[in-house]
């Protein structure tokens, strides 16, 4: 089976201007660290707010975190994320 790494789908766009997309490096082994035992981390962070928030696959290549959103809670959720990972 040919294998290719699996690459996050981009969230399509948007016309309203106060929404970014923003990607943090984080490496695989702290991903869980984001999703949080049963997913309760990253549900808490998705009920706080209306962002979006794309993890790679266990077997992808690409160690990038997508943030999707308004800008204010993209900002809230990159500080919130930050001290998960310290």
């Amino acid at each position: 089976e040919d294998k290719k790494p699996n690459k996050n789908k981009e969230e399509e766009g948007s016309d309203d201007p106060s929404v970014i997309s923003t990607r943090i490096k984080v490496p695989k082994e702290k991903h869980s660290k984001i999703i949080g035992k049963g997913g309760k981390n990253i549900k808490a962070i998705i009920g706080d707010t209306s962002v979006k928030i794309l993890i790679p696959t266990p077997d992808a290549v690409d160690q990038e975190v997508v943030i999707r959103g308004k800008i204010e809670e993209v900002n809230d959720v990159v500080g919130r994320l930050s001290k998960t990972l310290q």
